[in-house]
C-alpha cells in the first residue's frame, strides 16, 4: 500500500483556505498534512494558524527550519508573489517537490532561475494555473499540437473582476509595484487575479505540456483608478513568433463583473468560451471546425483542486506534473514587458467610489463597455478612438528580453 503523501503548506493567507478545504474536506488521495509555514500564523487568532493548531499540526516561521526538521514530500506554496522564486528553489534544493501558486515569480530572471533549478532537481516544480491541469485544456492543447486547428491567427480574451478597497488593503503589496519593505512585487490584474487567462493563451501554443509559446513583441496600455502605485486595468497585444497575435483585456476598477470570455481564431476554425449572464448551465469550451464541425472540449472549471492530486500522483509514481516553470514563463515575461511598455501609468478620469455591500469600490463608469468594444473590434483602447485618455504604450522587443530592471 502506498504511504500517504506528506504535505506542507507554505503561506497561510487568503488563498491557502482553498487548499485547506481540498486537503481536509475533499481529499482524493491518501495524504498527511505535516506542517504549516508562515510567521504571521504563529500568533493566536490567525484563522488558518488556529486551524493548524486545532489539529496538532506544527507551525513554523521559517521554511528552512521546517525542511531541516521534518521534510515533506510535496510543498504547496501560497506565499506572497515576491517570495515564490526563493522558496521554490529552497524546496527543490532539498530534493522535494513543490506546487507553487501563480504567478511563478515577479520577474523573468527569477523564473529562469526556477527553470534551471527544476531541471537539475530530483523533485519537480509545478505552477498552479488550474486550467492547465484540466482535461478540457489538455485535450485542446493536444489538438493544437497535432495540427488539427492549423495556425493561430488571433487569440483574444476579456475578463472584468471588480476589486474593492478591502482587496487592496489586505496586505502591504496588493496593487503595488513594491511592498512597504521595498521588495519588487509588480502586483496587477495581469500578474495575479486574472493571470490564469493570459497564461492560458501562451500555454496552449507551447510545444508540450510543460512549455509555453513566447511572444516576439508586446505593447501594453496600463490604467489606474484606485489609490495604488501600479495599474488596475490593462490591455495587451502580443505578436507571436509563429504568427498571429494575442489580445488581452482585463480590469478591476469596474462596477460589474465580466466573466472570462475568449475567442481563439485558427486557420481551420474558432474555439470560444463565453459565460452568458443568464446561463444556469455549466460553461464549456466549444470549437467550430471547418471540417469536423462542433467540438466540445468540456469545462475548464469545476476541478480546481485537480492540480493538487496530479502533483500527489507525480510525487508517488514518479515523473513531472504538467505546467512547470517553463510553461509559466511567458506570463511573467508579458507582465515585465508590459510594465516597461507603459512606464507611466495613465490615471483614469471621472472615477467614482460606491458602496459595494458595505465596502468602498472605486471604478470608472463606462470602462467595461469600452473594453467590450475593443474586444469585439480586436483593437487596443488607444486605437479605438473611444476616449482621448486612452494612450498607447511602446512596443517592446520581447524576443530579446532577458531581465526586468530591478531598479524600476
Amino acid at each position: 500500500m502506498t504511504k500517504p503523501c506528506k504535505i506542507a503548506l507554505i503561506g497561510l493567507g487568503n488563498y491557502a483556505h482553498f487548499y485547506w478545504r481540498a486537503l481536509f474536506e475533499e481529499a482524493q488521495r491518501p495524504i498527511s498534512v505535516i506542517a504549516g509555514v508562515d510567521p504571521m500564523a504563529l500568533s493566536e487568532g490567525h484563522g488558518l494558524g488556529d486551524l493548524f493548531r486545532g489539529k496538532g499540526i506544527p507551525l513554523y516561521a521559517d521554511l528552512a527550519e521546517q525542511i531541516a526538521k521534518d521534510p515533506a514530500d510535496l510543498y504547496i506554496l501560497c506565499s506572497p508573489l515576491h517570495l515564490h522564486a526563493t522558496q521554490v528553489q529552497q524546496v527543490l534544493a532539498a530534493g522535494k517537490s513543490v506546487l507553487c501558486e501563480k504567478p511563478a515569480a515577479t520577474v523573468v530572471q527569477d523564473v529562469d532561475a526556477m527553470i534551471a533549478a527544476d531541471r537539475q532537481a530530483s523533485g519537480f516544480c509545478a505552477i498552479g494555473f488550474q486550467w492547465s491541469f484540466s482535461p478540457a485544456i489538455q485535450e485542446l492543447k493536444n489538438d493544437i499540437l497535432a495540427g488539427r486547428w492549423g495556425a493561430m491567427r488571433q487569440m483574444k480574451t476579456i475578463i472584468g473582476w471588480p476589486r474593492n478597497h478591502a482587496y487592496y488593503g489586505r496586505n502591504d503589496w496588493a496593487g503595488q509595484i513594491r511592498s512597504t519593505a521595498g521588495q519588487l512585487v509588480l502586483d496587477s490584474p495581469i500578474a495575479n487575479a486574472t493571470a490564469h487567462f493570459l497564461h492560458n493563451c501562451f500555454y496552449l501554443l507551447g510545444d508540450d505540456v510543460r512549455s509555453c509559446a513566447a511572444p516576439t513583441t508586446l505593447s501594453a496600455e496600463l490604467y489606474r483608478a484606485n489609490d495604488i502605485t501600479n495599474f488596475d486595468a490593462a490591455a495587451l497585444r502580443c505578436t507571436m513568433a509563429e504568427g498571429g497575435e494575442i489580445l488581452f483585456y482585463t480590469a478591476h476598477c469596474i462596477d460589474d463583473e465580466h466573466p472570462v470570455q475568449f475567442s481563439y481564431e485558427f486557420e481551420r476554425g474558432t474555439v470560444t468560451y463565453n459565460v452568458a449572464e443568464d446561463s444556469a448551465n455549466p460553461v464549456e469550451i466549444i470549437g467550430v471546425h471547418q471540417d469536423d464541425g462542433v467540438i466540445n472540449y468540456g469545462m475548464p472549471e469545476g476541478d480546481n483542486d485537480g492540480k493538487i492530486w496530479q502533483c500527489v500522483d507525480a510525487v508517488q509514481q514518479g515523473g513531472q506534473a504538467v505546467c512547470g516553470p517553463s510553461a509559466a514563463r511567458s506570463q511573467v515575461l508579458a507582465v515585465n514587458a508590459g510594465q516597461e511598455s507603459q512606464r507611466h501609468i495613465v490615471q483614469l478620469p471621472n472615477v467614482q467610489t460606491m458602496d459595494a455591500e458595505g465596502v468602498p469600490l472605486t471604478f470608472m463608469p463606462g470602462l467595461l463597455q469600452d473594453w467590450e468594444a475593443c474586444f469585439a473590434a480586436g483593437k487596443l483602447p488607444s486605437e479605438s478612438q473611444l476616449a482621448p485618455h486612452y494612450a498607447a504604450g511602446q512596443t517592446i522587443d520581447v524576443a530579446a528580453y532577458q531581465a526586468f530592471p530591478l531598479d524600476f
